[in-house]
């Protein structure tokens, strides 16, 4: 018996916990094994591509790195002796079909597996004993989650290897050692709380971007938010040895997947072997599943018959910039270009102006100038129309003028009343585009923030007003426009709202012209590639997330405008040439327009002037 005195001087058991037999209760298989052997996944046919193998070879990595050379030379294994660094962000890019979602079911497999071959995979983590830990998959619908995701895995932990070490349920496994893989939902909020050590991001490019959201609730199932989720849960449970999977073929270019990807690449090119970031992809369907043998496959070919750009994007993964384009001959916009740039360019200065209501007292703002080819003068006889789509959200505010070059009579079919077809002549606008510009917001800028304001869309009308331009008409989309809608109008400036949201009609009326070979137009790259991706979206004509259409809404409606306010230039194309300009903020100025009757037939006066022939702006 052991008196107490000598239990004090007794030299405790040194235990060695970095000795693999504190660690592990039995040896993990190497991966093929694991995939094909009967006594686990029992999928003996399955042979994985190249792609498909490295990517999970690289994600079961989980434990600490120190531990796989004491691996490859304990167990006399050259599967675990392979050197692969350790990595956490994961991003597999492959065309549908391409085995996105085995790839992850076998990574979660995998790593649970891998767990369960430990003693006490918690006390490793050093985490509390009563902890689980979790392999979440999410997806943007329950449903797709557990059936495309959870039930191919839990048929496959019913039995072999699993049988007795795993618990199905209908949206989790619950396997022993405290570890569960759950089959999450699309609410970033609900997430919260779990110790992921495997976050699956199911078809990213099927979850909203935040800035399609309404608010900060909706927000939280956004992309962007189930990305940030994943990566700070995971990383704050986990920070060495976490794992986020991101999956997806592309819906559009700059579409969530799209953006991790180049997010990836980016830093494996800047940091080499110290990135965390794996990148897998794009490869084409038939690169990662050798079953399909391209896009003549016959399971692909109707696709690409009936919709080639969609086909491409699933199974080439090559996206366009729409998601579902509504112009689907984009030519028709590169027919129209004229010239090569806009007659306009608009910079920045900051200088001190006078306070409104404080008379003496002076701030600094942000002014825009307006800089104007030599050879951009207003032509007699035009009836020009500006639409300002205020709407911001983002960082810039688009503006558009255009007129009516001339009509063009064609004879057209026509079906009356009485159900008969008749030939009738009609009379069509030939729609010239003068420019399309854009106000741009900088919150970086020095010496403060530079943010638009509602009030520069009126000092350009002023500014082209100075210059001879007959603005007849000066819409709105309806953001902050009540204002400058009255005050235009108190300079005669015919004003209204018309929103391009609310109905297609106008761009409809864009399409016509366009299509008919009616409009010319400068070529403006944003405003190019605005117009390439506009898709339908929930019902209505819309940009994809990652870019805006402020530039093409100015487009459609100052086009619409000018049909409105109709005229032609005269015959003789008569340039209005009134100097340069004049434009000044504050008080009245004298007008260099005197005289400009004379191309307007005598009886119009100049919008904006009052009979002395003076601006009060």
């Amino acid at each position: 018996m052991i008196s107490l005195s000598e239990s004090f001087e007794t030299e405790p058991e040194v235990i060695d916990r970095s000795a693999l037999s504190y660690i592990f209760n039995e040896e993990p298989v190497d991966l093929s094994t694991f995939i094909q052997d009967q006594k686990f996944m029992n999928m003996p046919h399955i042979s994985l591509s190249e792609p498909q193998f490295t990517t999970i070879q690289a994600a079961e990595r989980v434990f600490y790195p120190d531990i796989y050379p004491k691996m490859g030379e304990e167990f006399n294994s050259d599967y675990w002796r392979t050197d692969i660094p350790m990595r956490n962000l994961f991003t597999v890019m492959y065309g549908k079909g391409g085995g996105k979602d085995f790839v992850c079911q076998v990574i979660s497999l995998r790593i649970a597996y891998l767990l369960m071959t430990m003693k006490n995979p918690q006390a490793y983590f050093e985490l509390p004993d009563m902890a689980s830990i979790h392999l979440l998959n999410v997806a943007s619908s329950s449903g797709q989650a557990r059936r495309a995701f959870f039930e191919p895995m839990t048929k496959v932990v019913r039995n072999g290897w699993f049988k007795d070490k795993a618990r199905p349920k209908r949206d989790s496994i619950v396997y022993q050692n405290n570890i569960e893989a759950i089959s999450g939902h699309s609410d970033a909020e609900g997430q919260e709380g779990l110790n992921i050590l495997l976050g699956v991001a199911d078809e990213i490019d099927a979850f909203p971007m935040k800035m399609e959201k309404g608010g900060e609730r909706e927000a939280s199932t956004s992309a962007e938010t189930i990305l940030d989720m994943l990566k700070s849960s995971a990383g704050t449970r986990f920070p060495d040895t976490f794992k986020r999977v991101a999956i997806s073929y592309p819906r559009y270019l700059g579409s969530p997947i799209m953006n991790l990807i180049e997010e990836g690449k980016k830093s494996i090119k800047e940091e080499g072997d110290k990135t965390i970031h794996f990148v897998s992809g794009p490869y084409a369907t038939w690169e990662v599943n050798p079953r399909i043998s391209g896009p003549d496959a016959p399971s692909l070919r109707d696709h690409y018959a009936i919709d080639p750009r969609k086909a491409r994007a699933m199974y080439e993964c090559k996206p366009e910039k729409a998601i579902d384009p509504y112009f689907k001959n984009f030519d028709i916009f590169r027919s129209a270009i004229d010239r090569p740039s806009s007659p306009l360019e608009i910079t920045y200065d900051v200088e001190t102006i006078e306070s409104a209501i404080n008379p003496g007292a002076t701030m600094e703002a942000w002014i825009p100038k307006f800089q104007f080819s030599p050879d951009f003068k207003p032509v007699a006889g035009a009836n020009y129309a500006i639409h300002a789509d205020l709407a911001v959200v983002g960082d810039r505010a688009g503006i558009s003028m255009s007129h009516v070059e001339k009509w063009k009579t064609e004879t057209r079919k026509v079906m009356g009343e009485d159900g008969e077809v008749y030939h009738k002549e009609m009379n069509l606008p030939i729609i010239k585009n003068d420019f399309t510009v854009a106000f741009e917001a900088d919150l970086i800028a020095k010496p403060f923030a530079r943010e638009i304001q509602i009030r520069w869309a009126r000092e350009l009308a002023y500014e082209l007003m100075s210059r001879g331009f007959l603005i007849r008409r000066y819409t709105f989309d309806g953001f902050q426009s009540v204002d400058s809608i009255q005050i235009l109008e108190t300079h005669g400036i015919e004003t209204d709202r018309v929103s391009m949201d609310r109905t297609d009609v106008h761009w409809k009326n864009l399409r016509d012209v366009a299509s008919e070979g009616r409009l010319r137009m400068p070529y403006v790259k944003i405003l190019m590639d605005e117009i390439e991706a506009l898709s339908h979206i929930n019902g209505k004509i819309d940009h994809p997330p990652h870019l805006s259409k402020d530039m093409a809404d100015a487009l459609a409606g100052s086009v619409a405008g000018a049909i409105v306010v109709g005229g032609a230039e005269d015959a003789d194309g008569s340039l209005v040439d009134v100097g340069d300009s004049f434009f000044e903020m504050g008080e009245s100025v004298t007008s260099p327009l005197y005289g400009y009757e004379m191309y307007s037939g005598g009886n119009i006066m100049p919008i904006g002037m009052n009979g002395s022939g003076t601006f009060g702006l």
